[in-house]
């Protein structure tokens, strides 16, 4: 199985559950696929809302200093993104970053 298809799966199994329809999850696998395609490294990927009726995915990321300033390109040519949020990992010099990106 490649790495495609591993992704489309663990996409389908988290959004069928999530409460999406089929033609709504090919999209945001397609967005998804291009985030990683970017250099994004996805650690997790959920449904906000209710089920059956979400409303968005969020994928997380936790990037440090280097990778947070490459954001910007790595969001760059999606066009489904909703909302970007950014949350300091570490106490007074955060080294990480909690990245959520909302589709």
């Amino acid at each position: 199985m490649g790495h495609d298809e591993a992704l489309h799966k663990h996409v389908l199994g988290v959004l069928t559950r999530g409460g999406m329809d089929r033609s709504q999850i090919d999209d945001l696998v397609r967005e998804i696929k291009g985030l990683q395609g970017n250099n994004l490294k996805i650690s997790k990927i959920l449904t906000k809302g209710t089920p059956p009726y979400p409303w968005a995915v969020e994928v997380r990321s936790v990037m440090d200093q280097n990778d947070i300033g490459n954001l910007g390109s790595i969001l760059k040519g999606s066009g489904a993104i909703r909302g970007v949020e950014i949350f300091p990992l570490g106490i007074v010099a955060p080294d990480m970053f909690d990245v959520r990106i909302s589709l």
